[in-house]
């Protein structure tokens, strides 16, 4: 997991993220965006689709997109509950095809 803390390194355990959450001052070094960035990442059945119906990365193995991103267009209104419902959804897959993924 790569966090949005300006200078930290990919997070591989619960204790790297507890050590690493413990030594940063957040309020200096977090980086966030107030906006949406619909459709840049956008999910679909064909080659060409970033991301299929499930939030799989095409063309990698365990990497999963649930963000604002795979939004097909602008809904229009702010997107949180779509994206906390699309987050529930992949996650809920995952922990589905958990036993079929390599090391699962």
């Amino acid at each position: 997991m790569y966090l949005p803390i300006a200078g930290s390194k990919a997070i591989y355990s619960l204790d790297e993220l507890a050590k690493l959450l413990a030594n940063v001052d957040v309020r200096k070094k977090l980086e966030l965006l107030s906006v949406h960035a619909m459709a840049s990442c956008p999910m679909g059945a064909t080659e060409a689709s970033a991301v299929d119906y499930n939030g799989k990365l095409t063309g990698y193995e365990n990497i999963y997109i649930a963000d604002a991103s795979v939004l097909p267009s602008n809904i229009g209104e702010s997107p949180q509950g779509t994206i906390m419902y699309f987050a529930h959804y992949v996650a809920k897959k995952f922990i589905e095809f958990k036993g079929t993924l390599p090391g699962g």
